[in-house]
């Protein structure tokens, strides 16, 4: 039989200290929103604005480029298991790390290519750190750190990094007008690697917390703390029916009272 001991134990760990971990929930959005609003340099989105100056600065045909990318989001797609296990083995934490500063040099090695192998071999590269990697650890990192509001985590770090995505083609245009698509890239390159690399080494917590045992209570909603806790039926007690409050039927029957009536409210009794 459970003691009062035991409920407070496990009440303790499905309620842990509030300021921790606000400041924990905090550090893993932050840090899972920079990650995701920066694998912008590989979603369509912003590669888009650079199709027109590759293809005059080359001299490549525009069905070319296109199938040099369709190239690299294939490749992007297949090496998805094989990260994921790879997160699944060094955890979120280092594999953000390590991705951020692979998909940063792959930015600066792309604003240098000059023909068509370096072209392909600069999309399978993006599109892999990219719109694979990056991608994926952030939104694991919410799903492995986070166990309360887990939902409203992954909302508002799916918002942050959608809005970071979305705007990123406006900036990168204007960019490419003043400055050429050559230094863009290594721009966006150098970004990755310094807010990647401070995301996942300096805001991501180190370890995450430990999940609830199974079976212990969840934290009450506003609702069920302020309302006062429902006492348990005493035997003997009496119940209220929908015609009125009699005793229980040990005896004859009371007004108002039927024999289906008192069933009905012996069933619906708390227990």
């Amino acid at each position: 039989m459970p003691t009062s001991s035991d409920h407070s134990s496990a009440k303790a760990v499905a309620q842990p200290h509030t300021g921790h971990s606000r400041i924990h929930l905090t550090r893993v959005i932050t840090s899972a929103s920079v990650a995701l609003a920066l694998t912008a340099p590989g979603q369509t989105a912003a590669m888009s604005v650079f199709v027109d100056p590759l293809i005059e600065t080359l001299g490549l045909p525009r069905t070319t480029v296109s199938a040099a990318y369709m190239v690299g989001s294939l490749s992007g797609a297949v090496v998805m298991p094989f990260l994921g296990r790879l997160i699944d083995r060094f955890g979120p934490r280092r594999v953000m790390g390590a991705i951020g500063v692979c998909f940063g040099l792959i930015l600066l090695a792309a604003s240098a290519v000059t023909e068509l192998v370096g072209l392909t071999a600069a999309f399978i590269g993006i599109r892999v750190g990219g719109q694979g990697a990056l991608n994926l650890v952030a939104t694991t990192a919410v799903a492995v750190y986070v166990h309360h509001r887990r939902g409203f985590a992954m909302g508002v770090t799916s918002a942050i990094g959608t809005a970071g995505i979305s705007l990123a083609p406006v900036l990168l245009e204007s960019l490419i007008t003043d400055l050429g698509w050559r230094e863009v890239w290594a721009l966006e390159g150098v970004a990755v690697l310094v807010l990647v690399g401070l995301a996942a080494l300096f805001v991501l917590p180190r370890k995450p917390t430990a999940a609830p045992p199974v079976g212990a209570p969840r934290r009450a909603n506003r609702k069920e703390r302020a309302s006062p806790p429902r006492q348990p039926h005493a035997p003997g007690s009496s119940y209220r029916s929908s015609t009125g409050r009699c005793p229980k039927p040990s005896g004859p029957a009371c007004s108002g009272w039927s024999p289906a009536v008192s069933e009905s409210a012996a069933w619906s009794a708390p227990r």
